[in-house]
């Protein structure tokens, strides 16, 4: 229960931050040089007015972070963000601060976010991981846009509406840090067509992995290929059983109770994947099958050694991932 209000107590803060100083608090998650220096090669050039670039993006932060989430009130914050600061009022006009919203690169804004979960990530604490092994959660949503001309032709909308009366919808996959709780990366496509789906938005993200990182996902990921590929990297996933297999406990390897080591046949490529990724998978792969909690856990964490790259969780580790895995889901 105190964590939980220590907790809201430091998001209600890092809102008050942006909504009182909205240009400083950026400084003060990112050194004020690389902040610069991000502008310089996405931005380029820009006259220093009333909404530069990163002021902009500090109100564009803290109006996200608003309850009222309203234009007026981002500008009414920059007027008092100036008036606090003995600089001359600006209008309360919002265009001119829509106008530079729109100007601010994606490619910026990613960079930005990017930058600041490594760091988050970095500076965590050591207690939330496992034998100094990152533990990184994995999830996927999909999202919805206005019905406009140019969102419905890049983004089709649910194949179950008539057309014309759905939203378009797109697919959104991230990485997010366990230990800090920030988004590392993430890929977004389109909901519906060939390589558009929550596996093949990970695949884009599988390079940006650590070796040694072990993945936290949900059933849908619990296949041979996707462990396949993590393996590859230096990674272990650890997912919940898929509900369509049967898991009995009579066969294979026991280590212990309700516990077992198996090895799983590549499955048939299918039609959407690479013939060449398909080739460098393994003919066989080890995983552990194991229950806790009433749920059947699986994981490529089957060595036995004491290595603390590669052994198995003892029953206790397995109860603390699993905490980690319910509060994911």
């Amino acid at each position: 229960m105190l964590a939980k209000k220590s907790l809201r107590n430091e998001v209600e803060r890092f809102r008050r931050q942006f909504g009182d100083q909205p240009t400083q608090a950026l400084g003060s998650v990112l050194p004020a040089t690389e902040l610069q220096e991000m502008v310089g090669e996405e931005v380029g050039s820009f006259r220093e007015r009333i909404y530069p670039p990163l002021t902009t993006l500090g109100l564009f932060i803290g109006q996200a972070l608003s309850p009222d989430g309203a234009c007026q009130d981002a500008v009414a914050r920059r007027l008092g963000e100036r008036t606090s600061q003995g600089q001359a009022a600006c209008s309360l006009n919002s265009e001119p601060y829509c106008k530079a919203r729109k100007r601010l690169p994606l490619e910026l804004i990613r960079r930005l976010a990017l930058n600041v979960g490594k760091k988050l990530e970095q500076d965590s604490s050591p207690d939330w991981k496992w034998r100094g092994r990152s533990i990184k959660l994995m999830d996927g949503t999909t999202i919805s846009m206005p019905d406009t001309e140019n969102n419905q032709a890049a983004y089709p909308q649910s194949g179950v509406q008539q057309a014309g009366l759905g939203f378009p919808l797109a697919m959104l996959v991230a990485v997010i840090s366990l230990s800090a709780g920030a988004v590392l990366d993430w890929a977004s496509g389109l909901c519906r067509g060939k390589h558009t789906g929550e596996q093949a938005l990970f695949r884009q993200l599988m390079p940006q992995l650590d070796f040694g990182d072990i993945i936290l996902a949900d059933r849908y990921h619990c296949n041979s290929f996707t462990a396949a590929l993590l393996v590859e990297r230096g990674a272990d996933p650890v997912t919940r059983q898929h509900q369509r297999r049967i898991t009995g406990f009579r066969r294979g390897r026991r280590p212990g109770k309700r516990d077992r080591w198996v090895g799983r046949i590549r499955p048939k490529r299918t039609a959407r994947m690479d013939a060449r990724i398909y080739a460098s998978m393994p003919g066989r792969l080890s995983m552990r099958e194991t229950e806790i909690g009433g749920r059947i856990l699986v994981t490529t964490l089957t060595n036995a050694g004491k290595s603390k790259w590669t052994c198995a969780p003892s029953r206790r580790e397995w109860e603390w991932i699993f905490c980690a895995h319910k509060r994911h889901r």
